[in-house]
């Protein structure tokens, strides 16, 4: 995904119209620095490139606080609470022993619409920086103050390295313990690297003056009275303060936001379906649309409420029946992240083919007895034809297509294989080769044209280059070279 680098001083946020909570949200800097609710300090963001960072590209200018409204500020609080997470890239430090150096990283609460619309309640803070007593470590923990509060003044500080992108989340819940004053906020602070899932630290703040639903609305401008929060406020990285130098640097990615145990239940919609096609050649059958570059440009095209089209599965049944012609029938759907599956549609493609399965028709010697022609001389491997080793095995064949004999199209070519069958079932041995043959029949295995038949005359002395057996199984490939259509049949041979 793309990022975005920002440097951050101190603003101060203007306040928008109230509004539910927008969620899900996710703002990953694909095509802005906006969003949905807007940005304060936009002027200290700028998009980078790539998500390799680090490097200083598209370095942030200007002055001000960078802080980002989600999808806009809230002053109702969802039931079930809220998490908001944000990706950050942190650095390495080389810092000497008694160097610090802090930063701030804040998501707040806005107070009840009846108590205060849209009014800032509280915020709960990451704070970190460079360990003052090991050198080269960065220290983190969280807080609910920004601008003055030392990780290592906070319980439980947590040492790690940077030099990695990592996730700070925010999980928003109501209290399973009533507080004093009734139902009461619960933040649980995670704090994770990005890219392999660990845990590094966490956190739990909690206030039993900020209440949920209780209908208690202080008239004091101060969180330190009781009164009901709202929704979300912003996610604000800091630049000023103790210990705080500005403006500083930093590479940010995917600010979003989601209700807690919110349930996908929306299945992806595919609308409208691939198009059918009619009389196609073999050689132009569209190929599978497993995406939705290739769904779009067989006509059709599909979309999810909560996923992007490079998250949805599409997956596909495909069955052919008919021989002349055949008649394919792909059954697609389409399955979201959460395991929802659209309705699937059909796609009806009808091919103009060649070749009926039955296509090729063997002439005696490798007839059944009786017949002059026949489709089926092996009968299922239940007879074989059988040979002296050192003579020459005269094949000669033809094959029918969908509109009569072909074999004598210029395009229609024939080649012959033989392979080992030492188990005599009808199944070429797993380490068998094909034989590659110079005989009369023509160079590589390749059948000569006579007319409307294509012959080849096989010098049993070259199967002798197979590994001790008697048994072979001997394969015609009828070709038409200009579709690529081919059709292939098997017999069982047997040396005396």
């Amino acid at each position: 995904m793309a990022a975005a680098l920002v440097a951050g001083l101190l603003a101060t946020p203007t306040v928008w119209a109230q509004t539910p909570i927008v969620a899900p949200y996710c703002n990953d800097f694909e095509t802005g620095v906006e969003g949905g609710g807007g940005s304060f300090g936009a002027q200290q963001i700028a998009l980078v490139n790539s998500g390799d960072l680090g490097s200083g590209i598209g370095p942030a200018v200007g002055y001000g606080g960078f802080g980002h409204r989600f999808g806009g500020y809230s002053d109702v609080w969802p039931a079930g609470g809220f998490t908001a997470s944000t990706d950050i890239y942190i650095p390495t430090t080389d810092h000497g022993l008694g160097v610090e150096e802090n930063r701030d990283y804040s998501v707040a609460l806005n107070r009840a619409y009846e108590c205060d619309p849209l009014r800032q309640r509280r915020d709960y803070v990451f704070n970190w920086g460079t360990s003052p007593t090991v050198p080269g470590k960065w220290v983190i923990s969280a807080s609910n103050n920004a601008g003055g509060s030392r990780p290592t003044n906070n319980a439980n500080p947590v040492l790690f390295d940077g030099g990695k992108w990592y996730q700070m989340v925010h999980v928003f819940s109501e209290s399973p313990v009533p507080g004093p004053n009734g139902t009461k906020v619960v933040a649980d602070m995670f704090f994770y690297e990005r890219d392999t899932g660990i845990l590094v630290g966490q956190w739990q703040r909690t206030n039993d003056k900020d209440l949920i639903n209780t209908g208690t609305c202080s008239t004091e401008s101060s969180p330190s009275f009781p009164g009901d929060v709202g929704g979300n406020r912003y996610a604000y990285f800091l630049g000023t303060g103790q210990n705080r130098p500005g403006p500083w640097v930093f590479d940010v990615d995917n600010i979003c936001l989601s209700l807690n145990g919110s349930v996908d239940d929306t299945p992806p919609v595919i609308d409208p379906c691939v198009s059918d096609y009619a009389n196609v050649a073999f050689d132009q059958i569209p190929p599978l649309a497993l995406d939705l570059a290739e769904f779009l440009l067989q006509g059709g095209n599909y979309s999810d409420e909560s996923d992007s089209p490079e998250e949805l599965v599409v997956s596909v049944v495909e069955e052919s029946a008919g021989q002349c012609p055949i008649v394919i029938t792909r059954t697609y759907t389409v399955t979201d992240t959460a395991g929802n599956a659209s309705e699937p549609c059909v796609q009806t493609i009808t091919v103009d083919n060649l070749f009926p399965e039955d296509a090729i028709f063997w002439h005696q010697p490798l007839a059944r007895k009786g017949m002059s022609e026949d489709t089926d001389p092996g009968a299922g491997g239940t007879l074989k034809f059988g040979f002296k080793m050192g003579r020459t095995i005269p094949i000669q064949i033809h094959a029918v297509g969908c509109d009569g004999n072909v074999t004598g199209n210029s395009n229609v070519t024939g080649t012959v294989v033989v392979y080992g069958d030492t188990n005599m079932d009808g199944v070429a041995d797993g380490n068998a080769i094909p034989i590659d043959y110079n005989g009369v029949g023509g160079a590589g295995g390749a059948m000569d044209k006579v007319g409307e038949h294509l012959k080849y005359n096989l010098d049993t002395n070259t199967l002798k280059t197979i590994a001790d057996t008697k048994c072979y199984l001997l394969e015609v490939t009828v070709t038409d070279t200009s579709t690529g259509e081919s059709v292939s049949e098997m017999i069982p041979v047997q040396a005396k």
